[in-house]
């Protein structure tokens, strides 16, 4: 269990702990239009485990991804409901226990004639990744080095997409779950593939801000946490998400 540091007891009231998360991330955190509130598997296990503790939830307006961290690192919003493991978030933030792993892809038009096999064949090639989303230090420290990865702070991630359905670049980066919705929910699931293999596979945490009074909570929410992921309740909401999005029952 991911323990509290010293210095950071959440000193001060917390009668509402304020989560905030993607609009976009399926299935991990989404925010359906026009909706308030944020869904997923994120925001809907927080909730269940905070409202086993009697802690009430609100969710944060919606906001660009990179806005959220701000507001974190402000103590605007107690936590991100849904974030990679990075070095820099382990020393600005409290992450809590791995929750899930998830495995980022490589998105190509269909017809694309010399498929990349390796993150070394992207190498000369004109990349997109969405705007403020880092992958981990492996391959942000790769793509600084040798990859052209355009990030452009777009109102809609699809929009990614959508330039590369274009032929507007050779690629796009991102977690191959959400690549895939935005591929159903463009109607273009014929025109753009992952590719087979995973570009890196990192884990996913609940993030806390150091200045949150709700940091009291946080071991008896790790403790929850722990047992909720270890019994797989995470990943049979990750398989209902799926499942749903598939028109499955």
């Amino acid at each position: 269990m991911a323990a509290m540091p010293n210095g950071f007891a959440g000193t001060g009231s917390c009668d509402q702990i304020k989560i905030n998360g993607s609009n976009v991330w399926f299935p991990i955190s989404i925010r359906h239009k026009d909706a308030e509130d944020l869904s997923g598997v994120f925001p809907d296990l927080a909730q269940e485990i905070f409202q086993s503790m009697k802690v009430d939830v609100a969710f944060g307006a919606k906001v660009p991804w990179k806005r959220v961290f701000v507001q974190l690192e402000s103590g605007e919003i107690d936590m991100v409901a849904g974030a990679y493991h990075t070095k820099d978030r382990a020393r600005n933030y409290v992450l809590s226990s791995p929750v899930i792993k998830e495995p980022v892809a490589i998105f190509v038009r269909a017809d694309m004639s010399d498929r990349p096999g390796s993150l070394e064949d992207l190498i000369g090639l004109q990349g997109l990744a969405p705007f403020g989303a880092t992958f981990g230090e492996e391959f942000d420290d790769f793509a600084n080095k040798h990859l052209t990865i355009s990030r452009q702070s777009f109102d809609d991630f699809s929009t990614n997409m959508e330039l590369l359905v274009d032929g507007k670049a050779d690629y796009l980066v991102i977690a191959r779950q959400a690549g895939e919705m935005m591929l159903k929910d463009l109607g273009v699931e014929g025109e753009v593939e992952a590719l087979p293999w995973p570009a890196l596979e990192n884990s996913l945490h609940y993030m806390f801000s150091k200045k949150s009074p709700c940091l009291k909570h946080i071991n008896a929410f790790q403790n929850e946490l722990e047992k909720r992921v270890e019994a797989g309740e995470a990943a049979n909401m990750m398989k209902a998400f799926n499942a749903s999005a598939s028109g499955q029952e």
